[in-house]
């Protein structure tokens, strides 16, 4: 009965941790390019400083994830990631020097950026069933991000921000946050100290060639739906401003995020029915839906109704992804999978999608760049559906 109380406790900590951490998130991940936008540099220069924050997030979770997986050291990491996260747009923000703005642009990304794995690869380490019950985790962090953005719709307080106000919001989040993270209980080495790791692969898995080709194979048609889906993330939010009229875009982020509780709080379930084949055709399929509404209509509501689609777009794709990682990859290894799953699939697909999302939008106009766009997940389809096929033939599972 202790045993279980413990679990109990440690599982509250770790809820309430995600809970502020992405509640921090509600404000970087919409309000970023606003900040950026605020500051005057047009879309092009705003696509190239994403785009930098994006690949600076390619090497940092692979640095800190292979810095956790020999240490250990979850809390330390995230404290540190977190104090530097919460300030640096202090930094940005008085500054007039494009190339300052770079450099903090790569710094802010380095240190954020590896907060999402660090987090879902703890999780994994501490979970009794963490293929299963990593989406009741996870979901509190999607509830913590609508929490956000529902208080800014009910206070208006964040309509059309500044970016001194931007910075300030990261600010007061990420103290909440970074107090959470010191109640965490601590993880532990991934790798006992002088035991030799068993591989890249679980135990179970005895076929390595074959599960790496599968996470290959997962992580390019990832980024391919995700290089696509850069315009949604870098530029959406100037897109309700300037092409929408719209004052207040948190309540479209809210009704976005809001629709992936549902799939991430019952992911396992989703994906033990489906499959995980089927989880990540829906979530590509998704993204080019979406891309294609968005360049065509000019209806709010419709744009509004798109925005349900996020459960797939993310809640269950993400989740399909991570329940990949759990089930085949092994514990010694995961922090890294993982980290190099979100830098290539996340912050690679960004760094060369949003430029050429804003030099798309500077030249053609956001209805045609959504619609180029779109082509990119439709070949993450292409990709997934070919390895299926071909896999079928030989009996064997695909993902």
């Amino acid at each position: 009965m202790l045993h279980r109380l413990v679990m109990k406790t440690n599982k509250f900590r770790y809820i309430s941790s995600l809970f502020l951490f992405y509640a921090m998130y509600a404000i970087v991940a919409p309000y970023f390019q606003i900040f950026l936008h605020g500051k005057g540099l047009a879309p092009s220069i705003t696509g190239i400083i994403i785009g930098i924050w994006e690949v600076s997030g390619i090497a940092g979770p692979l640095f800190f994830g292979s810095l956790v997986d020999r240490t250990g050291r979850f809390r330390t990491v995230l404290l540190l990631s977190t104090l530097i996260s919460s300030t640096i747009l202090f930094a940005m923000n008085s500054s007039q020097s494009l190339f300052f703005i770079f450099l903090l642009a790569a710094l802010f990304g380095f240190v954020f950026k590896p907060i999402m794995s660090v987090n879902d690869s703890m999780i994994s380490h501490n979970l009794p069933d963490p293929e299963h019950d990593y989406g009741h985790v996870r979901g509190a962090g999607s509830i913590g991000f609508v929490t956000v953005l529902i208080f800014f719709e009910v206070t208006g307080i964040f309509n059309s921000p500044t970016p001194l106000a931007i910075a300030w919001g990261t600010l007061i989040l990420g103290a909440l946050y970074a107090i959470s993270i010191v109640f965490i209980p601590p993880t532990g080495h991934s790798t006992a100290p002088g035991r030799k790791s068993r591989g890249w692969v679980a135990e179970k898995n005895t076929e390595s060639r074959k599960v790496t080709v599968q996470y290959i194979i997962l992580i390019t048609a990832v980024f391919l739906g995700r290089f696509g889906f850069s315009s949604y993330y870098s530029f959406f939010s100037i897109y309700l401003q300037e092409e929408m009229q719209v004052a207040n875009i948190g309540l479209f982020w809210m009704i976005a995020v809001g629709a992936e509780i549902v799939p991430i709080l019952f992911a396992g379930k989703i994906i033990r029915g489906t499959g995980r084949f089927i989880a990540i055709l829906l979530g590509l399929g998704a993204m080019v839906i979406r891309l294609i509404i968005y360049s065509f209509t000019d209806s709010l509501i419709l744009v509004g109704v798109t925005q349900l689609l996020h459960g797939l777009t993310f809640g269950l794709l993400h989740a399909a992804c991570i329940s990949f990682i759990n089930a085949k990859i092994n514990p010694e290894n995961k922090t890294f999978a993982m980290s190099l799953y979100m830098s290539i699939a996340w912050g690679l697909a960004a760094f060369l999608g949003s430029p050429l999302g804003g030099l798309l939008i500077e030249n053609m106009g956001f209805q045609n760049m959504f619609r180029i766009m779109a082509i990119f997940p439709g070949l993450g389809i292409l990709l997934i559906t070919g390895y299926k096929i071909l896999f079928r033939g030989k009996g064997q599972e695909a993902f």
